[in-house]
């Protein structure tokens, strides 16, 4: 037992490398599939826009061009006409800019979740220095019999602050799909 201990005290730099690698493989693993996920998410959401009619090409396909006469009508010379098209042109302006709202939105909560990430990391940073300088005191200590599990709880904290960012990660991830799923639902009710 005090071999162990002597052990771990004088490479406790190697036992924290073998600590953090695996953990460094998750953090990055999880970082890499979420940022695909969001990825994902930003190009359907942008593929329901292009769908609704908020594309720039609509000269190459008669569809586009009448969805693009559907947005911004011809305004006639008749006043029943004239007063129809400009009601309909309002509800597509509505829409329009319903849609712009969204994006910034959007682009908000991405900017939040963003410093939230951002937040996190310092906070964990500066755990996890706390955390490797008291670890070789923990393993000292631990040879002690009242002390025998206070490398066991040492560890575990340690691994639970070291993945709380492959956690943040996972929610971004998520709070991405929600809000592509939100956005989606209430464009397709916008244009039902």
């Amino acid at each position: 037992k005090f071999l162990a201990i002597f052990l771990g005290i004088a490479y406790y730099p190697t036992l924290l490398l073998m600590i953090n690698y695996p953990l460094d493989i998750i953090t990055d693993s999880v970082k890499t599939i979420a940022d695909k996920n969001i990825e994902k998410n930003a190009y359907v959401f942008d593929k329901a826009i292009n769908q609704a009619g908020y594309n720039d090409d609509f000269s190459s396909n008669a569809e586009y061009e009448k969805e693009f006469n559907k947005l911004y009508p011809v305004i006639e010379a008749d006043d029943d006409s004239f007063m129809g098209s400009l009601k309909s042109l309002g509800a597509d302006i509505t829409n329009g800019i319903a849609v712009v709202i969204q994006e910034i939105i959007s682009t908000f909560l991405r900017m939040v979740a963003d410093l939230a990430l951002i937040i996190l990391n310092i906070i964990r940073s500066f755990f996890l220095i706390v955390l490797s300088i008291f670890g070789i005191f923990v393993i000292a200590l631990s040879s002690f019999p009242t002390l025998e599990g206070s490398f066991s709880q040492w560890l575990t904290k340690y691994i639970n602050v070291y993945l709380w960012l492959a956690i943040g990660y996972i929610l971004k991830s998520v709070l991405s799909r929600v809000e592509l799923l939100a956005n989606v639902k209430e464009m397709n009710q916008q244009y039902e």
